[in-house]
């Protein structure tokens, strides 16, 4: 958690004085109705307000090795339920949330999305991104998004395989933790994958330390369109 940079900045909250961030702590720890629901995001689907879906992230939302993705996958899905939906993929692999910024006008803005996946934080650990620039990042990106009338929903990252070896080196829960808590501070909709990753980051799902086989693709794609419209 970030720490306060001048001491003595704080709000007043129904009479008690506290700081910023003291009070995202227990926004994260307890569901306080702020963000979208799935049942939202499924009216947003049902009445045809998103129709143009993009999916924004690194290798593991471009298909690192295979032959399609995630957004592949769960733009079939969707469409099958929900005439006229696209999701478009815009992943490219090994960016960090910086690097998702420098071409978010380019490659997601300019489709003119009604809804966007943003998905990083793999890269931002690995290559020893700061957990505030990360934040900093990552808040723009949902900014900008929102801005232009789009609906951000922000993923937290897959799970590294068990036994990796990147494991030593990072710590991947304080940069969920900051998705978790963007979420939050934003009422914006959040997918846990991080969450629902367990138990799948086994060789039976994964192809090296961090992207996912056919298999892998297809539960993700599963968990991800469970957090848009629900079972």
């Amino acid at each position: 958690m970030r720490k306060m940079s001048r001491p003595g900045r704080f709000w007043n909250l129904v009479g008690i004085r506290c700081s910023p961030a003291l009070l995202l702590l227990p926004l994260l720890l307890l569901s306080v109705g702020c963000s979208k629901t799935d049942g939202e995001l499924r009216a947003g689907f049902e009445s045809g307000r998103y129709r143009t879906v993009v999916a924004f992230g690194d290798s593991i939302v471009s298909g690192h090795q295979q032959p399609e993705s995630w957004p592949e996958i769960l733009g079939r899905d969707i469409a099958s339920m929900y005439d006229g939906v696209r999701v478009l993929n815009a992943g490219v692999s090994g960016n960090t949330a910086g690097d998702g910024l420098r071409r978010l006008q380019r490659d997601v803005l300019d489709h003119q999305p009604d809804l966007v996946l943003i998905a990083f934080g793999l890269n931002d650990m690995k290559n020893g991104v700061s957990l505030i620039r990360f934040e900093e990042d990552l808040s723009r990106i949902v900014r900008e998004v929102s801005g232009s009338g789009a609906q951000p929903v922000l993923l937290t990252t897959t799970r590294l395989q068990r036994g990796a070896s990147m494991l030593a080196r990072v710590n991947p829960a304080p940069y969920n933790d900051a998705i978790k808590m963007l979420a939050e501070a934003r009422g914006i909709p959040l997918i846990d994958v991080n969450d629902k990753f367990k138990g799948l980051n086994t060789p039976e799902y994964l192809i090296d330390a961090a992207h996912p086989n056919g298999e892998g693709y297809r539960a993700l794609a599963d968990i991800i369109r469970k957090g848009l419209i629900g079972e």
